[in-house]
């Protein structure tokens, strides 16, 4: 706390203005430090005053409850105090904890003592670092992602992970928010989709598609949640793809066109938006075929081939769950493969800063 500067518990709307308030006055970090200190034992004190009245009762009052139990009538008395005492130190403690809040982060004084005591270079190879281990922390999740987009895995894992993963990337605040709305909505509609499911299998089952009215309009909703779903994952993974891209050509400086590179390097560097543009092609292809494959679910039950047709759709369509498989394999590890890309050329192009 010594490295921060006084703070102020307000600051007026103009800084030329005379300061009005009461509690307007210049504070030192020691300050709050000590009144930490002095919270937390008031704190502990107040949570263990009431019960002190539980030791005045005496041993030869055994039997004699309302003797026993006379000074029991001030708990409530005590437990008001107590309450007092923490509001009364614990909001004037949270009014200093803010104004040195605010001064750390409005101010930059902390960051300024910070280069003063380490340097420039620290500073900077300590970002160096953690813009690696934030992006190379992305990559990871997002190949993990991909291993959820097998069918018997459960999709709200993919839309959670590929959400992390790009809000870990150091990208615009547009590209977070948009992450972090459309990986809401995924996980959201995801889960739906999962009770919807459970829940018509377990009123109707997939057997009475084919005989009754009734359950083909109740499977409507789940094929309904399904398709935003889709969207939603759609939604999500050109966010993850403008992420990346943004990664390659603006935070890590790979622009093919810079002139750090030869003319291999330049070829090697294009062909990283073209991995990353099939990476959104895969994705695209898994989650639209997977909101096909709940939408198939009620027009044909999946038994074997030998088996006659049933419904509208060919008997062809029961083998959508080995279409699904042989979109996802590929897919997880190519992301593999082209997240491991990433990851090496992070640490090549920060080397280089």
């Amino acid at each position: 706390t010594s490295l921060i500067s006084p703070f102020h518990i307000l600051i007026p709307k103009k800084q030329e203005s005379p300061a009005r308030a009461i509690f307007y006055r210049s504070q030192q970090p020691e300050v709050l430090r000590n009144l930490s200190f002095l919270f937390l034992f008031v704190k502990a004190f107040a949570s263990f005053l009431p019960e002190l009245l539980l030791l005045t009762r005496k041993q030869e009052y055994v039997g004699d409850y309302a003797e026993q139990t006379k000074l029991m009538r001030l708990y409530p008395y005590m437990l008001t105090l107590a309450l007092i005492m923490v509001l009364a130190i614990g909001i004037y403690w949270l009014l200093l904890s803010r104004a040195y809040l605010r001064a750390v982060r409005t101010e930059g004084k902390f960051f300024d003592a910070l280069r003063t005591l380490a340097g420039e270079e620290l500073i900077k190879q300590k970002e160096k670092r953690e813009l690696c281990a934030a992006h190379i922390l992305a990559f990871t999740l997002f190949a993990i992602a991909t291993l959820f987009s097998l069918n018997f895995m459960p999709i709200f894992c993919f839309a959670l992970f590929l959400m992390v993963g790009a809000c870990w990337m150091r990208t615009p605040k547009t590209l977070h928010r948009s992450a972090r709305i459309f990986g809401a909505l995924a996980i959201l509609t995801s889960l739906l989709q999962a009770l919807f499911l459970e829940i018509f299998e377990y009123d109707y089952g997939y057997d009475r598609l084919l005989t009754s009215v009734e359950a083909k309009s109740a499977y409507i909703p789940c094929v309904a949640v399904a398709f935003i779903n889709t969207a939603m994952l759609l939604a999500l993974l050109i966010t993850v793809y403008k992420s990346l891209h943004h990664a390659i050509y603006g935070t890590l400086g790979l622009s093919p066109d810079s002139e750090r590179y030869s003319r291999t390097e330049k070829k090697y560097h294009k062909e990283l938006n073209r991995f990353n543009l099939i990476f959104l092609l895969f994705g695209s292809l898994s989650v639209i075929c997977r909101g096909i494959y709940i939408y198939l679910r009620g027009q044909v039950i999946f038994i074997p081939s030998s088996a006659t047709a049933v419904g509208t759709i060919s008997h062809q369509w029961e083998f959508w769950p080995l279409v699904l498989v042989g979109i996802a394999i590929p897919y997880i590890i190519f992301s593999f493969y082209y997240m491991g890309i990433l990851k090496e050329e992070i640490k090549y192009s920060l080397d280089e800063l």
